[in-house]
């Protein structure tokens, strides 16, 4: 049956998740202004819009490198369904369906 080496690939994933810790983020008070108000937003540092910040840069690395070993244990599944795709699409196919 297929259910369990779905279980199983639950639960190895469950306590990848519980072994790894997520990058800590800094907050920092920012007020945001709007028409409808003002509000706090502690993360609005995050948004660089030049991507040239090196704290917000780190802090990116550091989300990618934990998303990365958080996912590690799934490569195997991952490559397994990108072949299952591959292998269902026609290999005649040049080019995208038009009407006659």
């Amino acid at each position: 049956m297929h259910l369990k080496p779905l279980l199983l690939t639950l639960v190895l994933t469950m306590t990848t998740l519980h072994a790894q810790t997520p990058p800590d983020v800094e907050k920092r008070p920012h007020t945001v202004t709007s028409p409808h108000g003002e509000r706090q937003d502690e993360y609005y540092w995050l948004r660089d819009d030049e991507r040239k910040d090196p704290q917000m840069l780190a802090y990116l690395n550091a989300e990618n490198a934990y998303a990365d070993a958080v996912l590690a244990p799934l490569q195997a599944q991952e490559d397994k369904l990108y072949d299952e795709i591959v292998a269902r699409i026609k290999q005649d196919d040049s080019s995208v369906p038009e009407r006659d």
